[in-house]
């Protein structure tokens, strides 16, 4: 996807006042967003982002190092998106997509839609690091919980991801893994019988659906995590960020904002109902109110909803800790 003009011609003004010296800021006080990622570094290839802090600030320049740079935001994104593992809407049929250590008895399968493939970065580290054959299984805009989407952009039922996750299910009764883990947005049209389900229904409609995948994940193997849905940014980030290169907060989301408190109590209700762990990734990716779209020097977001695939190795560390498994 090309960039917008106005994000190039920002990336570039801010290389010239930064090597100029002539981009000033006002900081009162030291806080997470004003200085380098701390890096901790564990054995293999795995970095982590810096502790969090709630210092108020006033402003804060966009870094002129930043990772990735604004104009290359929208094309940070899994390599699962540019190997063809993360599928397209039309496509039914699980790539056999393995990652890691191929010959591992440690079987680790990451599962459901695009905000599940955001977390592939992380967990191509860990697997490296830790020896885990990493199996991807992940389509566009399509739930692992089962229930049937309504495909905005097809206008119709999206009948090509009921399909696929039969198939996928299928896979991982005959794979069995030590451990699934599931992840999905929470911004779904829902379909029955053709027909949208009621806006009122939708929690209700959904639950049930997640219910019955985490059922049969847990018949398939030793143990299924979820990942609740991140934090949202109100704008578009790149883009905000290239207009308001001196303060980067101007471009932050309030967190009652970012994060949908009652969705996230839900899926961990589901998720402990079904025996499965839930994992809230919100304190990650906004450690402070408002919701920061830069962190140290990383670029939180590549678009309103989901992670830059740097942002997201940098959490490798936290994401591996929160798994607890070896």
């Amino acid at each position: 996807m090309g960039q917008p003009r106005l994000i190039r011609l920002a990336a570039a003004a801010l290389v010239v006042l930064v090597a100029g010296g002539s981009l000033a800021t006002s900081v009162r006080g030291s806080t997470w967003f004003d200085r380098p990622a701390t890096v901790t570094k564990l054995p293999g290839p795995l970095h982590a982002i810096g502790p969090p802090t709630r210092t108020s600030v006033d402003t804060q320049p966009v870094p002129g190092n930043l990772r990735p740079p604004l104009d290359q935001a929208r094309n940070d994104v899994p390599v699962t998106y540019t190997d063809g593992c993360h599928l397209g809407f039309f496509e039914t049929q699980p790539r056999q997509c393995v990652f890691g250590d191929p010959a591992s008895r440690t079987v680790v399968v990451l599962f459901g839609d695009s905000k599940a493939g955001q977390w592939f970065p992380a967990l191509a580290q860990l697997a490296t690091a830790r020896h885990w054959r990493l199996v991807s299984l992940t389509k566009s805009a399509c739930a692992a919980a089962d229930v049937t989407v309504w495909n905005s952009s097809l206008d119709r039922p999206y009948l090509e991801c009921d399909t696929w996750r039969t198939r996928a299910l299928a896979r991982l009764a005959v794979e069995r893994p030590t451990l699934v883990i599931v992840a999905d947005d929470r911004f779904y049209d829902l379909a029955i019988n053709g027909k949208a389900v009621p806006v009122a229904e939708r929690p209700a409609v959904w639950k049930a659906g997640l219910a019955r995948t985490l059922a049969r994940l847990h018949a398939a193997s030793r143990a299924v995590v979820v990942i609740g849905d991140t934090p949202r940014s109100r704008v578009d980030p790149p883009v905000c960020l290239a207009a308001h290169l001196a303060n980067a907060l101007l471009c932050a989301t309030p967190a009652k904002q970012a994060i949908d408190v009652g969705w996230l109590a839900r899926e961990r209700a589901t998720a402990g109902a079904s025996g499965a762990r839930f994992i809230d990734p919100s304190p990650w990716v906004c450690p402070s109110d408002p919701c920061p779209a830069v962190i140290g020097r990383l670029l939180v977001y590549r678009e309103p909803g989901h992670l830059t695939a740097t942002f997201a190795a940098a959490l490798a560390v936290r994401l591996g800790a929160a798994l607890q498994i070896p």
